[in-house]
């Protein structure tokens, strides 16, 4: 019978970017999709709240802690390479992903390669960089109905894609994608990579965080938080970075609270100066 590794009372900071939360009651690395069936099943028995994990790079946990079981897919990392087309399990790192495809001296990842994301996060919220979607590369999903706990393949046309977003969001755990890459030379490949590389480092803070934590929808969220000057803003150890407004960064002793409270008061200040209902590109769990 195959056994699942897990850990009980979790605390946040091994499991979000951000570092700071509450504990998890328990995290299990499944290996294989039966094991994520069995998971499910014995959560749902139970009574149990479950969430599945990828990278935790957009996940904010609260400092009540989670209850539940948090379903980790770090440990489904196989990937495969035939011609152009590169099929990875979920867990895989992206920037992992990208020197498996650069080493084939396959092109299309450099955009997204330094997003601190898992490829199954990456794909259900269609995660992009510098002009570039997952979406744009997706030829088929296999995923996990959540519902009936059937295996199914989507093709690319039958998945609909929004900004940040995609259909497969909270009906599906995803398994395993094929994406279509293109050959190219490796030192074009590496070149673009760096420039993305040297764009982010400018741009983008350093320290602990979520990425950005408001979505574009017809506004740049960093304008509008920039010109009412909350760079600097913090409450307890969560503040407005210096470098970037739409990344709440965590200085080092940051909870989820004080991260909840600096959000709820910039999404008030934006509200108030300029009509706008910022939305939120992070989950809090």
């Amino acid at each position: 019978m195959e056994k699942c590794d897990y850990k009980e009372n979790v605390n946040a900071k091994f499991l979000s970017t951000y570092r700071g939360g509450g504990n998890v009651r328990y995290v299990v690395y499944p290996t294989t999709i039966s094991m994520v069936r069995k998971v499910i099943t014995f959560a749902t028995s139970e009574g149990f709240p479950f969430f599945i994990l990828g990278n935790g790079s957009n996940t904010l946990i609260r400092d009540i802690g989670y209850n539940g079981i948090f379903i980790s897919t770090k440990c489904m990392d196989k990937v495969s390479i035939y011609a152009n087309n590169l099929y990875s399990c979920c867990g895989v790192n992206i920037k992992n992903l990208y020197n498996i495809a650069l080493e084939r001296g396959l092109s299309g990842l450099e955009e997204l390669a330094l997003i601190p994301a898992s490829l199954g996060g990456l794909v259900v919220s269609n995660g992009g960089a510098f002009g570039r979607e997952i979406s744009d590369l997706i030829v088929d999903v296999d995923v996990l109905d959540l519902a009936t706990l059937e295996v199914n393949r989507k093709k690319a046309s039958e998945i609909e894609y929004a900004y940040r977003s995609c259909s497969l969001k909270d009906k599906y755990f995803v398994i395993g994608v094929r994406l279509k890459l293109q050959n190219a030379d490796k030192d074009s490949i590496i070149n673009r990579f760096n420039e993305c590389k040297t764009y982010r480092q400018n741009t983008q803070p350093k320290e602990s965080s979520l990425g950005s934590v408001y979505k574009r929808d017809g506004y740049i969220p960093a304008k509008l938080i920039d010109s009412l000057g909350l760079k600097g803003f913090s409450v307890g150890g969560a503040m407005v970075s210096n470098k970037h407004a739409n990344f709440i960064i965590n200085k080092g002793n940051g909870t989820a609270t004080d991260y909840i409270r600096v959000m709820e008061k910039v999404e008030s200040l934006v509200l108030a100066k300029f009509g706008v209902n910022l939305k939120r590109e992070i989950i809090i769990v």
